[in-house]
């Protein structure tokens, strides 16, 4: 049985202004697929303080001023429990904002290739 756990706990962008939230979701590609690869769809949808960034609709998210450059990286039984998956940035595409609330949306998907039976967690 195939499980992925998904934690959105990024310590020092929770911790920043320009951070305001977001939700990871996950969905194998194929439904009960058990012979590796594994595909798994990854959707990340953020929200960041759009003073604090710059969103254009359809490009990646501009927050160069953070040293931005975090990924979803294996947090929890790594290893031999992890051995297909390649961490995909966070980094994603603006898709629109609200100026009245002062936020910018962000989102972006990503194939990711695990080996049958893999069980970790991500953050």
């Amino acid at each position: 049985m195939l499980s992925l756990f998904c934690l959105l706990l990024f310590y020092q962008s929770i911790f920043g202004s320009h951070f305001d939230g977001g939700s990871i979701r996950w969905v194998p590609i194929t439904k009960n697929a058990t012979v590796s690869p594994v595909q798994i769809l990854i959707t990340q949808s953020y929200s960041y303080t759009l003073s604090a960034v710059t969103c254009n609709v359809g490009s990646l998210l501009g927050i160069t001023a953070y040293g931005y450059n975090f990924s979803l990286w294996c947090t929890n039984n790594c290893g031999n429990t992890s051995a297909g998956y390649v961490a995909p940035t966070v980094l994603g595409y603006c898709t629109g904002s609200n100026s009245g609330l002062n936020l910018a949306f962000v989102q972006r998907s990503d194939i990711v290739n695990l080996t049958a039976n893999d069980y970790f967690s991500i953050t």
